[in-house]
C-alpha cells in the first residue's frame, strides 16, 4: 500500500511537500535570477550545479542529525525555516544585487557564482539536510530510502504541474511564495501530530495543541502582506533604479516589465530589454536596409519588434499584409496599454512560436525581418541555425529577402566576435547566394538570392521612403561599404555551422560575454570542475556509478528539452510536461522493482542506461522527421522521457535498498540509515550538478547531440566496468 495507516501518512505528506516545495522554489528562483543577472545558459549552468550541490552537501551533513531527543525542537525550527526562506531569497536576489555590485555594471562569472552560492546556500541545505532527516525517520523499521525517494519524487511532479498550471496564471512571485508557505507549516502540523509515533518527542510532555495554534497564527500573518500590498512591484524597483515600473507581470513565458525613463518605454522579458520606444535609428536600420532592396511588398513577415516602431516603419511600403509574430500575448496587451502601437488592418498579430508558424503558413512573403536579441541562449539560438533559414527561405518568393542582425563589431575585431559573426556568416551563405552586412547600430545582416546594394541612401530616395536617418543624407555609403568590408576581412570560411542539433552560435556568444571580463572560457570550467573531481576521488565504486546515473539523467532531460524545442518550438506546457514526465519515470523506476539491494541488478541498469543513452539523440532525430504527425511525436517523446528516468530511478533502488546479507552487513560495520542516505543522494545530485554545469555550456555546443549521447553512453560503459572490477571479488 502506498499509505499504511495514519502514521506512514504523517511522515509520507512531509517528505512530498518537500519534494513538492524544492521543485516550486527552484522553478521561481531560476526565473529571478534570469531576470536579474540577465540569463545564459552558463548562468543557468552555474544555477543548477551550485543549487544541487549544496543539496548534496546538506544531505551528507543529514547524517550527523540521527533521532534523539536532543535535537527535535532544532529539526522542528529547520522545517520552519525550510518554509520561510524561498519568500527571503527572491527578496535579497533584488535587493543586493546593486548592494554587493555596482549600479550598471554587468556582473563577472566569478562575482555571478559567489552570488548564486549567497542566495542559493540557506535553502538547498536545509533542503538536503530534511531529506537525509525522513530518510531516518521513515526507516525506522527498515532501510526505506528508496521508498522516501519515491515520495519526493512525486512531491516534485505535483509542485511542477501545480505552478505550470495554476499559480503562473493566479499569483505573483510573492504570492505564490505565501500559498508554499501555507502548505509548509500544514506539513509541520501533520508532522508534529505523528512525532510520538516516531520516537522524537512524547507529546504528553509537549503541548501539541499550543504549537498547532503558533503554527497556524505563523501561516496567517506573513501569507496576507503579498495580497494586500504589492510587493512584487515594490521589491522590482531595486533592480530598475532611475526607471518608473509601469507594470510587471508574470507570464507561462517569462517576466515582463515595463518601465519608463523620460518618454522612453522599455519592454523587458526576464531582465531581457527586448526593445524600447523613441528610438527611430533603430527602428529605421532594422526595416530599410532590407526592404529598400526589393520592389514588391506585398507580403511581410515581422519576427518581435514591432511594438518598439518597426511595424509603423514597414507601412510605409504600403504592404497588403504584415504578418507579426509575438509568442507572448501579454506582451502585445502591455504594448497597446503603453506605446502608440499600430492599430492598422494590415498588421496581423500571431501570438505563436515564429517557428511553428512559418511551418504551417502558406502565405508567401517579400521579406522576412528578424528583430531579436542575440543568440546567448539556447533558445535564441533556434532563430540563426541552418534548419531556421532553410525553413524561412521556403516560404519567400525567388525575389525574397530576410535580414537579422548581431551585437556591433567595431574597428577591432576580437576572437570571439570573429567566431560568432563567421559562424552566422558561413550558416546564411549556405542557404542563400548573397549575404552582405551593413554595420549600423547593429551588424545587420541582409541575405537573399537575388543581387544585394550597398546603395541604402538612393534606394530610399528612388521609393520615394521619408525617413529621418536612413536616407540619402544621412546614410554614407563609403564609410560603410569600408566598414563592411573590414568585418568580412575576419570572416574564417573554417569556422562550423549552426544546426539544430549542434547549436555552436550560442555557445560562442557565450565565449564573446566572457571576453568582456578577459576571462578565459577553459580556465574557468576547469576551475569549477576540481571540486567535482576531489569528490569524485572519495566515492565508493556504486556512489560513482550513482554520480554516473545523476549526470546521465540530467543529460537525458537536457537532450530531450533541447530537441523538443528544436523541432517544436517553444512550447511551455510541453517542456514542463517532459520534467513532469521525467519525475513520473524516476518515481516508477523506484517504485517498480522489489527494493533490495541487488549489485547485479545495478550493473544492468545501468548498461541498458548507457545503450538508452546513446540511442536517444538519434531516436529524437527521427522524430523530427515525423513532426507533422505532432501526438504521435510527442507521446514518443514522453516514453522515451519515462523510460531514460525509470533506468535511474532503478539504479537508485538497488543501490539503496534492503537485502538480509546486506542488512547484516550494515549492522555489523555500524553504518546507519542516515549515511546510507546523504552518501547515494549526494552522489545522485553531484553527478546531476556536475552534468547541469557542462552539458548546457561546453558538450552540446561542442559536440551536437549526436556526439553527446555517445559520449555519455561510453561514461557510463565505463563506470559499469569499474564497479564491476571492485567489486567482483565482494
Amino acid at each position: 500500500m502506498l499509505f499504511s495507516g495514519k502514521i506512514s501518512f504523517g511522515i509520507v505528506f512531509p517528505i512530498s511537500i518537500l519534494g513538492f516545495s524544492s521543485i516550486i522554489t527552484q522553478l521561481v528562483v531560476l526565473r529571478e535570477f534570469q531576470s536579474v543577472l540577465d540569463g545564459n545558459e552558463l548562468v543557468y549552468g552555474l544555477f543548477f550545479a551550485v543549487w544541487m550541490t549544496i543539496t548534496a552537501a546538506g544531505a551528507k551533513l543529514g547524517k550527523y542529525f540521527e533521532s534523539n531527543k536532543s535535537n527535535r525542537f532544532v529539526f522542528i525550527f529547520i522545517q520552519l525555516s525550510f518554509a520561510i526562506l524561498p519568500a527571503f531569497m527572491v527578496f535579497f536576489l533584488r535587493y543586493l544585487r546593486f548592494q554587493l555590485f555596482d549600479f550598471g555594471v554587468s556582473l563577472n562569472i566569478i562575482e555571478i557564482l559567489i552570488y548564486v552560492i549567497i542566495i542559493l546556500a540557506p535553502f538547498c541545505m536545509v533542503s538536503g539536510l530534511l531529506f537525509t532527516k525522513y530518510c531516518v525517520i521513515l526507516s525506522k523499521q527498515s532501510n526505506e530510502i528508496p521508498k522516501a525517494y519515491f515520495y519526493e519524487t512525486i512531491g516534485s511532479i505535483t509542485g511542477g504541474l501545480i505552478f505550470s498550471i495554476l499559480l503562473i496564471y493566479l499569483f505573483n512571485v510573492f504570492q505564490s511564495l505565501s500559498f508554499l508557505f501555507i502548505v509548509n507549516i500544514i506539513s509541520i502540523i501533520f508532522f508534529t501530530l505523528f512525532l510520538r509515533y516516531y520516537g522524537i518527542v512524547e507529546l504528553n510532555k509537549i503541548g501539541i495543541r499550543k504549537y498547532i495554534f503558533i503554527f497556524l497564527i505563523l501561516s496567517l500573518i506573513p501569507t496576507a502582506f503579498p495580497f494586500l500590498t504589492n510587493i512584487d512591484k515594490e521589491t522590482k524597483k531595486y533592480l530598475f533604479k532611475g526607471q518608473r515600473i509601469l507594470e510587471t507581470k508574470d507570464t507561462p513565458y517569462g517576466n515582463i516589465v515595463v518601465t519608463e525613463t523620460g518618454r522612453q518605454i522599455n519592454f523587458f522579458s526576464d531582465g531581457m530589454l527586448l526593445f524600447s520606444t523613441g528610438n527611430p535609428v533603430v527602428a529605421e536600420e532594422s526595416v530599410h536596409y532590407a526592404l529598400s532592396q526589393i520592389k514588391s511588398h506585398n507580403h511581410i513577415l515581422l519576427i518581435s519588434g514591432g511594438i518598439c516602431g518597426l511595424t509603423n516603419e514597414i507601412l510605409k511600403y504600403n504592404p497588403s499584409t504584415i504578418d507579426y509574430t509575438e509568442i507572448d500575448p501579454e506582451l502585445i496587451h502591455l504594448g497597446n496599454k503603453f506605446t502608440q502601437f499600430s492599430s492598422d488592418k494590415r498588421v496581423k498579430i500571431i501570438n505563436e512560436d515564429s517557428r511553428q508558424f512559418i511551418k504551417k503558413t502558406k502565405t508567401i512573403y517579400n521579406a522576412a525581418i528578424i528583430f531579436l536579441p542575440e543568440p546567448s541562449t539556447a533558445q535564441l539560438n533556434r532563430y540563426y541555425t541552418y534548419e531556421f533559414f532553410v525553413e524561412l527561405k521556403s516560404k519567400l518568393n525567388k525575389q525574397g529577402i530576410i535580414t537579422t542582425a548581431l551585437p556591433l563589431t567595431e574597428n577591432y575585431i576580437s576572437k570571439e566576435a570573429s567566431d560568432l559573426n563567421s559562424s552566422l556568416y558561413n550558416t546564411l551563405k549556405l542557404v542563400f547566394k548573397n549575404v552582405i552586412i551593413i554595420p549600423g547600430g547593429k551588424n545587420f545582416y541582409i541575405c537573399s538570392d537575388k543581387q544585394l546594394s550597398y546603395k541604402i541612401g538612393e534606394l530610399i530616395d528612388s521609393a520615394a521612403i521619408d525617413n529621418i536617418y536612413v536616407n540619402k543624407y544621412y546614410y554614407d555609403e563609403l564609410s560603410t561599404k569600408q566598414r563592411a568590408e573590414n568585418i568580412l576581412k575576419s570572416i574564417s570560411s573554417k569556422q562550423k555551422v549552426n544546426y539544430d542539433f549542434h547549436p555552436i552560435v550560442y555557445f560562442q556568444q557565450i565565449q564573446y560575454w566572457l571576453s568582456y571580463f578577459k576571462i578565459n572560457h577553459n580556465i574557468l570550467l576547469g576551475i569549477l570542475i576540481i571540486p567535482f573531481i576531489f569528490v569524485l576521488i572519495k566515492m565508493k565504486p556504486l556512489g560513482i556509478g550513482l554520480f554516473v546515473s545523476g549526470f546521465t539523467s540530467i543529460a537525458a532531460e537536457l537532450i530531450i528539452i533541447f530537441a523538443f524545442q528544436f523541432i517544436f518550438g517553444n512550447v511551455y506546457y510541453m517542456i514542463s510536461l517532459i520534467i513532469i514526465s521525467f519525475m513520473l519515470g524516476l518515481a516508477s523506476g523506484v517504485r517498480i522493482f522489489k527494493r533490495t539491494n541487488n549489485l547485479k541488478k545495478f550493473i544492468i541498469s545501468q548498461f541498458f542506461l548507457c545503450i538508452y543513452i546513446t540511442l536517444l539523440p538519434h531516436a529524437l532525430f527521427l522524430i523530427r522527421g515525423i513532426s507533422e504527425y505532432y501526438v504521435i511525436s510527442v507521446i514518443i517523446i514522453i516514453l522515451l522521457t519515462i523510460i531514460g528516468a525509470a533506468f535511474v530511478g532503478i539504479q537508485f533502488s538497488f543501490a539503496t535498498g534492503n537485502s538480509n546479507k546486506q542488512l547484516l552487513i550494515r549492522k555489523k560495520k555500524n553504518i546507519s540509515t542516515s549515511v546510507i542516505a546523504s552518501e547515494a543522494y549526494s552522489a545522485d545530485l553531484f553527478g546531476s550538478a556536475f552534468g547541469s554545469l557542462l552539458i548546457t555550456t561546453v558538450f552540446l555546443p561542442t559536440f551536437g547531440l549526436i556526439n553527446l549521447g555517445f559520449f555519455i553512453g561510453v561514461a557510463n560503459l565505463f563506470s559499469v566496468l569499474l564497479v564491476i572490477v571492485t567489486t567482483r571479488n565482494k
